[in-house]
């Protein structure tokens, strides 16, 4: 995607709170839907291990459509196509409209001409 770019430094500005956030209870899905949207611009690459941050965020919150797809977009965008199908199959389950489980679908496509 275009536009602008947060820095590393700049997204450490943002994670750092959210990570705060995160320790508190009860868990807030949109800290971790918040997390998603900062990777989705940042210049910097996620690790496995930041990107199971989402996960966790997934497995808390796994009706939160919109968290389960920007965090399977990510690991399809980062390479990690094993973790992607798990979160595009949770996805497909769990999409309420078509238009989400549509979105998902195309997901999976781009993740079957890795192969």
């Amino acid at each position: 995607t275009g536009g602008p770019r947060l820095t590393p430094a700049q997204a450490n500005e943002v994670f750092t709170p959210l990570a705060a956030a995160r320790e508190q209870e009860p868990p807030l899905a949109e800290v971790y839907e918040l997390i998603a949207e900062v990777w989705a611009v940042c210049a910097q690459a996620p690790t496995r291990a930041q990107l199971a941050v989402l996960e966790e965020g997934v497995r808390t919150f796994p009706h939160r459509t919109e968290l389960v797809y920007r965090t399977a977009e990510l690991n399809v965008r980062h390479g990690f196509t094993d973790t992607a199908r798990w979160l595009i199959t949770l996805g497909l389950t769990l999409a309420p409209e078509a238009p989400a489980r549509a979105r998902f679908e195309a997901l999976q496509a781009r993740v079957n001409a890795v192969r």
